[in-house]
């Protein structure tokens, strides 16, 4: 799959002026893509770093699929 970081970062309204790298994480189980991709955040001085990943990272996103559901008059309960 080839992905073209320029239009990725021009979609999503970030800096188009500063150097572009990508990071390839997309054959690596968990932990290693959060660790590649704090390593590879350290050492940047500048520039939009573009992750490819094949699944959704649980830990870095708020958790939009929670609901609140009532089950009981006064209780709620939380839903994935």
């Amino acid at each position: 799959m080839s992905v073209d970081a320029q239009q990725f970062i021009e979609e999503i309204d970030a800096p188009v002026d500063e150097p572009i790298e990508q990071l390839d994480v997309r054959n690596l189980g968990p932990p290693r893509p959060l660790s590649e991709t704090l390593e590879r955040l350290a050492e940047m001085d500048e520039g939009v770093l573009v992750q490819l990943n094949d699944r959704a990272s649980q830990h870095l996103y708020p958790n939009w699929t929670t609901t609140a559901t009532a089950t009981k008059p006064g209780k709620r309960t939380r839903r994935r």
